[in-house]
């Protein structure tokens, strides 16, 4: 059986991973920079961006604990950067924007709907009329 996601929760994972792997480029040339060995930057970059494919894939197929645990990890970044907003170029505030469109298309109602119909986490009532 085959599912099939909205084109709006499938548009957010792209955006999420377009974002994420363009914000890698700056972490590359700050690490040659400040001496860390490029085997050990290139070994996480490649160990993040394995799971965060497989955390979007899970996003993807509908599972509602991968969207919010994406959710809350997204306002504690933003949260956190917050103080270091003079610091940031254009580039950071355009990704952290496109990141933002990211989440919230997550939440429209097209996507709701598909986390709510699709999600084994949806609570179930039993049902005791037997």
């Amino acid at each position: 059986m085959r599912i099939k996601a909205p084109k709006i929760v499938i548009l957010s994972a792209v955006l999420l991973l377009t974002v994420h792997i363009a914000a890698l480029w700056p972490a590359i040339f700050w690490a040659q920079d400040s001496g860390i060995p490029m085997q050990f930057m290139y070994i996480a970059i490649a160990g993040l961006c394995a799971l965060l494919v497989i955390w979007l894939y899970f996003i993807v197929i509908g599972k509602s604990w991968a969207r919010i645990t994406y959710t809350i990890f997204f306002l504690l970044g933003f949260f956190g950067a917050v103080g270091r907003l003079p610091e940031f170029d254009l580039f950071t505030y355009i990704l952290w924007a496109i990141r933002a469109a990211a989440v919230i298309l997550l939440y429209v109602p097209i996507s709701n709907s598909w986390f709510m119909q699709y999600s084994p986490d949806k609570p179930s009532v039993p049902n005791f009329e037997s």
